[in-house]
């Protein structure tokens, strides 16, 4: 199993407060009963996909906090399938995972697709070592060129908590800005993604 969830050279943590962690949502609703899984699944499409295909050596962890426990569900462009750009074929992969989730403790749900109950901070040691660490965020000091390896932590549309805040300061991460507009999650990941591309 590790080689099958090991991160790419660019690896995205997405911290999601309001998706419901079970899985009990509407394809038809995203917003409302999803929880803006609807910010999500645009998290995940921007940061794997391009105008031609799907980048291979990215990967992103979506990690939920809104159940009884935490549920995290990565997408690993190496080897992922079925990805399309539509919002709602991405949740619907997404809702599979969290459904499988509750009957297992870890897993693959479809082909590059991999659900555990790890804890942010397990995600983050899994995922750290050798990597430039950034936190996205409006009060970071104004990014210049991203490196890679990486690993990019950015909340979802409520922001981060203290809480997660403190964790990531005390991992040492560099909390940046990628501008003085407040920008959407999906946004940050297409701009950190080209600052990478251009310093290649």
């Amino acid at each position: 199993m590790d080689d099958i969830i090991r991160p790419g050279r660019r690896h995205y943590v997405v911290l999601s407060h309001t998706v419901p962690a079970d899985g009990d949502f509407s394809l038809n609703d995203l917003p409302g009963s999803g929880g803006r899984v609807d910010v999500v699944a645009r998290c995940v499409s921007s940061s794997l996909l391009t105008s031609n295909g799907i980048r291979r050596d990215t990967s992103i962890t979506v990690c939920l906090s809104s159940g009884a426990r935490p549920v995290s569900v990565s997408v690993y462009g190496s080897s992922v399938r079925y990805l399309n750009p539509d919002e709602r074929s991405t949740a619907a992969l997404i809702r599979n995972a969290l459904v499988k989730s509750s009957a297992a403790e870890e897993g693959l749900s479809s082909p590059g697709i991999y659900f555990s109950h790890q804890t942010l901070s397990d995600v983050i040691e899994h995922a750290k070592e050798g990597r430039e660490c950034y936190l996205l965020s409006e009060t970071g000091k104004p990014a210049g060129m991203l490196g890679t390896p990486s690993l990019v932590v950015l909340g979802d549309h409520t922001g981060i908590t203290v809480e997660e805040e403190l964790l990531l300061e005390r991992l040492e991460f560099m909390k940046v800005s990628l501008s003085m507009l407040s920008l959407q999650s999906d946004q940050c990941i297409s701009i950190s993604n080209w600052m990478m591309d251009k310093a290649h």
